[in-house]
């Protein structure tokens, strides 16, 4: 890739004046874009929970499932143990990512 981007330098750097200030504006403006796309993926870091679910609790828990009528989410279950980023519910083998659960609601 910093070949790439070598390559295309050059091409842009043999201009006049005016060419070069306005490719570096180009170039901010990109940059500035990928730093704020790459600060979204960066890992989440595991001093805490990145869930609120506690031991106890009642979850949904989203199914693979991609069938038009069939339900998203199974559930309530209990959450028997929780990691950082995972949960264990009640009459599941799997510990499941905190991304597919969402708590169920403690009154209609």
């Amino acid at each position: 890739m910093s070949v790439d981007i070598k390559r295309r330098m050059g091409r842009f750097s043999e201009g006049t004046g005016w060419q070069t200030q306005q490719h570096e504006k180009r170039l901010g403006k990109i940059l500035n874009a990928l730093r704020g796309a790459l600060q979204w993926n960066r890992p989440l870091s595991l001093e805490n929970p990145v869930h609120d679910v506690q031991p106890g609790d009642q979850v949904y828990v989203k199914n693979w499932s991609t069938d038009p009528l069939r339900e998203s989410w199974s559930g309530p279950h209990q959450v028997i143990l929780t990691t950082y980023t995972a949960v264990k519910v009640a009459g599941m083998d799997s510990w499941i990512h905190y991304t597919r659960i969402k708590k169920a609601p403690t009154q209609w």
